[in-house]
């Protein structure tokens, strides 16, 4: 299983193809920022489940600002993170994550990549698809086989 993990997008869908041409994921997670673009995934791709998460710049959206997930038997805490301070790269939302079950924790909102281990729950944050704050636009991808989670941060947008 593959999944294709996308976060603050704000608007920009451009390089939305490029990631999914070259990935070919089995599963879209959005991470929230914004409402709209998931919008865009859902209509030009219906055929790639997509899983999304409010962000802090989709205020109108009635959709949560956290989901707990299971693929291929691994349950994932998926939040935007505003909600969470990511300042301190995760450890917060690795809290929760454990709290609801979960052995990975993915979130955005900083703009900065993230892939750390706390205690038992392997935090993830792809960056930014749109706008990023250090280093290149960036996505994630999320390998999952016999229960063995593997990522990589692609940063060739």
């Amino acid at each position: 299983m593959r999944a294709l993990i996308i976060s603050d997008s704000h608007g920009d869908t451009k390089r939305f193809e490029k990631a999914i041409s070259a990935t070919m994921p089995d599963v879209i997670i959005h991470l929230g920022d914004i409402e709209r673009d998931v919008e865009y995934l859902e209509a030009v791709h219906p055929e790639i489940p997509l899983y999304a998460v409010l962000g802090n710049n989709d205020p109108w959206v009635r959709r949560e600002a956290e989901k707990v997930i299971e693929l291929e038997g691994v349950k994932i805490f998926m939040t935007h993170g505003h909600l969470y301070g990511v300042w301190d790269e995760g450890a917060r939302i690795a809290k929760r994550a454990e709290e609801t079950g979960c052995t990975v924790a993915l979130f955005g909102h900083s703009h900065v990549s993230v892939d750390k281990i706390y205690d038992n729950v392997h935090v993830f944050n792809p960056g930014s698809i749109s706008r990023p704050r250090m280093g290149e636009y960036s996505v994630g991808v999320m390998e999952i086989e016999k229960g063995e989670v593997k990522f990589a941060l692609c940063d060739w947008l």
